[in-house]
C-alpha cells in the first residue's frame, strides 16, 4: 500500500469511529425522551427499549404508538375482567331486620 491509500483507509476509518459515535449519542438522547414520555404516560419505563431508534422523529412515533397501544390493551384487559354480574345486595331483599346475638 502506498501512502496515499495508507492515508485515504485511516480517514475512512476515523470517520466510520466518529459516525458510530453520533450514532450511540443519538440513540442516547431518544432513550432519555422516550423514558421522560413513558413516565408522563405511566407506561413501565422498562419498555422503553422498544421503540428506540436512531432517528428522533422515529422514536417519538414510535413511543405515541406504543403509549396507545399499551392504554388500549390494559383497558380492554381491566375491562374483560370487570364483567359479569354484579353482587346482589342482600340488605335490600331482607324485609325483616337482623337482630346480632351477642353473648358475654
Amino acid at each position: 500500500m502506498s501512502a496515499e491509500e495508507k492515508e485515504k483507509e485511516l480517514i475512512k476509518k476515523t470517520e466510520d469511529e466518529i459516525k458510530e459515535r453520533e450514532q450511540q449519542v443519538a440513540i442516547r438522547g431518544n432513550r432519555i425522551e422516550a423514558v421522560e414520555l413513558f413516565q408522563k404516560s405511566g407506561v413501565p419505563v422498562e419498555l422503553v427499549s422498544y421503540v428506540i431508534d436512531v432517528d428522533k422523529d422515529k422514536t417519538l412515533e414510535n413511543a405515541d404508538n406504543f403509549i396507545k397501544k399499551y392504554k388500549e390493551s390494559v383497558s380492554k384487559t381491566v375491562a374483560e375482567q370487570l364483567k359479569g354480574v354484579a353482587p346482589k345486595d342482600l340488605k335490600s331483599e331482607t324485609k325483616e331486620p337482623v337482630k346480632v346475638v351477642t353473648s358475654f
